[in-house]
């Protein structure tokens, strides 16, 4: 890809720190509390190390074959078949990946902003966003990062400012009262919003060469682990035993404060913020899987992955919104060690074999 087409660093950067982010405050919390209790925040820890450890190879790998994408690294190595079968397993992994979330802001947006619940065509205009956005490819996700890490982080100042005042971290004690089985059940109940380390790998190779980009990126994913860690234990701190009732944390958190009384419902900006920028998370496995997909057939026209990617979500959303429950205890329980074979395991395995041959034939 020639240099003038590629994002920059610093946008892969505030992609972490903005739409990874927030698609990891809204429902997973509550989750993770009925599970792990006080210990909601270790299950996140072990989530963060997991995913984070994957961000670290990628980073190594495109140091070891720099300026290539990881296609690039597979069909030198392999072949352009094999490279193009696991770009497809890719593909199918990160549909199912953007149902959840995709669900999870249809159903915030219908809290935040409606009295009655509307029916689902409310929300299918979202599409027509979401295919613009996939349309116009990397470039956008890294454009609107330059925007959205400023209203994420607006938003997270509120709802913190607003809640530390109520938070009793008392309500985390004791520390290593939870049995670590129930951690590594709010561990596991809550993967299915990780899995950012794909978007890193599908990224090497895409953005301009930048001294110390490894150190940047990294340290941008360990913002994001710490400020979602830090956001569990004040909400868990304020609602203590109740949080696992907190789903749509923004819209719950910080709404006792006595300050509101005196300046205004304030916290409705957070709310309202953080159902602007899940929409451009939810996007995000949209546009990775629209990229995926034109790798594997090539198209010549570039509406074809839009249509099948946003066409398969729409009719998903119709077909599946009233068996959501059924269906993310069957992805979250089930298939969550589906989406740790096609995104962990595939790719450390082949990447690690290119790495073995490219050793060999120097």
């Amino acid at each position: 890809m020639p240099t003038e087409n590629k994002i920059c660093v610093r946008q892969i950067c505030f992609m972490i720190l903005s739409c990874c982010l927030i698609g990891k405050i809204l429902v997973a919390p509550a989750l993770g509390a009925r599970y792990a209790s006080e210990g909601l925040w270790i299950s996140f820890l072990i989530n963060f190390c997991a995913d984070g450890a994957f961000v670290f190879f990628v980073l190594k790998l495109s140091d070891k074959f720099p300026d290539k994408t990881f296609f690039d690294i597979l069909e030198n190595s392999f072949g352009k078949v094999f490279a193009k079968i696991v770009y497809f397993f890719l593909f199918v992994f990160l549909l199912f990946k953007a149902f959840i979330p995709i669900v999870e802001q249809k159903n915030y947006i219908e809290i935040a902003l409606y009295e009655t619940s509307p029916s689902v065509l409310t929300f299918a205009p979202y599409f027509l966003f979401s295919s613009f956005f996939c349309y116009k490819g990397l470039k956008a996700v890294a454009r609107c990062s330059d925007i959205v890490v400023w209203a994420s982080s607006l938003g997270i100042i509120i709802l913190l400012a607003l809640s530390v005042p109520l938070t009793d971290l008392t309500n985390l004690l004791p520390i290593i009262g939870v049995p670590f089985t129930k951690i590594l059940d709010g561990a596991k109940n809550t993967f299915v919003w990780y899995f950012d380390g794909v978007y890193i790998l599908l990224l090497i190779g895409n953005f301009k060469p930048e001294k110390a980009y490894k150190r940047k990126i990294t340290f941008s994913y360990a913002g994001m682990a710490l400020i979602t860690i830090i956001y569990s234990v004040i909400l868990y701190g304020e609602f203590g035993a109740l949080t696992e009732r907190q789903y749509f944390s923004p819209i719950q958190m910080g709404k006792s404060n006595v300050a509101l009384s005196n300046v205004g419902r304030i916290d409705y900006i957070a709310g309202f913020i953080f159902a602007f920028v899940d929409a451009f998370a939810i996007s995000l496995p949209l546009v990775f899987a629209s990229y995926s997909i034109q790798k594997v057939f090539e198209f010549k026209n570039k509406l074809y992955p839009v249509l099948i990617v946003n066409g398969a979500l729409l009719i998903s959303l119709f077909v599946a919104h009233d068996y959501f429950i059924e269906i993310f205890r069957f992805l979250s329980k089930e298939v969550i060690w589906g989406y740790w074979a096609i995104a962990y395991v595939m790719p450390l395995i082949v990447a690690t074999a290119a790495l073995i041959k490219r050793r060999k034939t120097q």
